[in-house]
């Protein structure tokens, strides 16, 4: 018996761990997103005219979105705007 509960507390922290490492990973992957949201965010306030802000065509994206009756999102996607 007791080396039942032994195997399912490993099996347990086993599972713990990986989960943890899933968390840890997505983590990454939004603060990476947020640095990057950020830069964009100052290289735009740090601009000095709107000239300048509308000769950076390659930043320029349309937001496409798909909206059902309800008003749910089905989709959003994005595609370089024609400038």
């Amino acid at each position: 018996m007791e080396i039942l509960k032994s195997y399912q507390r490993h099996e347990d922290i086993s599972n713990l761990q990986a989960e943890n490492q899933q968390l840890k990973d997505a983590l990454s992957k939004l603060q990476q997103a947020y640095e990057d949201a950020v830069g964009i965010y100052d290289m735009f306030t740090n601009m000095a005219s709107i000239s300048q802000i509308m000769s950076l065509g390659d930043f320029k994206q349309q937001m496409k979105t798909t909206i059902d009756k309800w008003g749910n999102v089905l989709k959003i996607s994005f595609e370089r705007a024609n400038a």
